[in-house]
């Protein structure tokens, strides 16, 4: 009786989580527009970025004529997957971030979160969405368009495709990360910002051909934690390019089970970090 009463329990709370979360996002979308003309400011700042890095790759590789045989669009369709990914990461998992997750353990809010009808991870991320990392995306999308065309991709169905499934998976490893951080933090309290050396500079890296990275590097980016092959898989396939050693076309169908992978281990990070949270008194 006992085991039917918490199965119909279980089945009644998981699916409001569904609800809740969407009005959170929304409260934060909301809080976006109420102050607009500083969150526009921010998210235009964002979008510069990125363009300043386009601009910053076409003077340096004008006038060396690419980079590793790598034209100078090529690298762009790299760069902009590379950032798209990155923002789209962020504008989900932002909220993770050590220091910003860490204020929310010492705070005691995290606690008030583990009482509630739903997953703490989907709470965290859908109470504070970032929009001002649209810009990101954009500008990435935008350069990565541009860049394909001067490279003389088509931009076919399949083509834009592989393009956003390279976005998604680059923005999935980038949460997985961030996640992982949070989980570190449950332990540390304190924050580190260690791991900003595998989103923000696994992103740097990614927009970059692999062939100029010493072999450790690779090996690291591409199996451990896959950034670069989210973003270096799918532009082989785009460009009909050789790769490097194994990274190359064929290994393109294996680049969901290595984001799965990587997923599957920050999953047992966070689980790991909620049973050592022993509350903001602990």
């Amino acid at each position: 009786m006992g085991d039917t009463t918490t199965r119909s329990t279980l089945a009644a709370t998981l699916p409001s989580s569904v609800p809740v979360a969407l009005v959170l996002a929304s409260a934060s979308v909301r809080s976006f527009s109420s102050s607009l003309r500083m969150n526009v400011l921010r998210t235009l700042g964002a979008s510069v970025l990125v363009w300043s890095e386009a601009l910053a790759v076409i003077f340096l590789l004008t006038a060396f004529d690419g980079i590793a045989g790598w034209s100078t669009a090529e690298v762009l369709l790299l760069l902009g997957i590379a950032d798209a990914g990155l923002g789209l990461g962020m504008l989900l998992g932002e909220p993770l971030e050590p220091p910003t997750f860490s204020q929310l353990l010492r705070d005691g809010r995290f606690d008030q979160v583990l009482t509630r009808p739903m997953s703490p991870l989907l709470w965290v991320i859908v109470n504070d969405v970032q929009i001002r990392n649209v810009g990101r995306v954009l500008a990435g999308l935008a350069i990565a368009t541009g860049g394909a065309g001067a490279a003389g991709v088509s931009l076919t169905p399949a083509a834009v495709a592989l393009v956003l499934g390279a976005i998604t998976a680059m923005a999935t490893i980038v949460v997985a990360i961030l996640a992982i951080g949070a989980a570190i933090t449950m332990w540390t309290i304190e924050g580190t910002e260690v791991l900003n050396a595998f989103t923000y500079g696994g992103a740097t890296l990614s927009g970059w051909p692999l062939q100029i990275y010493s072999s450790a590097l690779r090996a690291v980016f591409l199996w451990v934690v896959p950034v670069g092959a989210a973003v270096y898989l799918p532009t082989l396939r785009l460009l009909d390019r050789e790769g490097i050693g194994i990274a190359n076309q064929d290994l393109l169908p294996a680049l969901p089970l290595l984001v799965a992978a990587f997923c599957a281990l920050a999953v047992v990070a966070w689980k790991a970090g909620l049973r050592h949270h022993t509350g903001a008194g602990g």
